[in-house]
């Protein structure tokens, strides 16, 4: 397996979710709360899971520009997915503190460029099943695709464990990524 500029990207952003939770609000729960609340406006050390989401932005948009000569609705999808990975970064989701102020604008903004990073690394997750040969490569990219629309629901069915569905979303992005998204060898023309 070669491993591509992503997987850097991946070992920033892992870092920030496991290490944020000890430096941020009080009251911030890994398993009730989301990835992007560790980053949230007015968090203590939102800073730390922003870089993490760009880092892992600039991994991933590194290895889906190679892509793009072989696979391109792969390539483009991902590149989609890492320019909103730099969106999220950017733009910060409210408060766990539902007292404490905050740009509600800022927050759907952040919410927007969350949806589009689903949407894209479905789309991408899709083409790439169509260049794979082996059904188990295939039928992978079909389960991203499932914990990638399927955890979103639960979460909103089971707000309590959020967090934690969350979490796994992320962690088999980042296994899907890390096998399938580093750029193949180019075809000599």
């Amino acid at each position: 397996m070669k491993l591509g500029a992503v997987v850097p990207g991946i070992l920033v952003i892992a870092a920030a979710i496991l290490a944020t939770p000890f430096v941020t609000a009080p009251g911030y729960s890994v398993v009730r709360h989301s990835i992007s609340e560790l980053g949230a406006q007015g968090a203590p050390n939102a800073w730390i899971m922003n870089v993490g989401f760009a880092a892992f932005g600039a991994g991933v948009l590194t290895d889906a520009v190679r892509r793009i000569r072989n696979a391109q609705v792969v390539g483009w999808s991902f590149v989609v997915f890492g320019a909103s990975l730099f969106g999220v970064a950017a733009f910060s989701h409210s408060p766990i503190d539902p007292a404490a102020a905050f740009s509600a604008e800022e927050d759907r903004i952040h919410s927007v460029f969350a949806t589009i990073m689903g949407i894209a690394f479905s789309i991408g997750a899709i083409a790439q099943s169509f260049h794979e040969r082996d059904m188990t490569r295939r039928l992978m990219c079909f389960g991203a695709v499932a914990a990638g629309s399927g955890l979103p629901l639960l979460m909103l069915a089971m707000p309590d464990v959020a967090g934690l569905l969350q979490r796994l979303m992320f962690l088999v992005s980042f296994m899907w990524l890390a096998m399938f998204l580093p750029p193949e060898k180019a075809t000599p023309p």
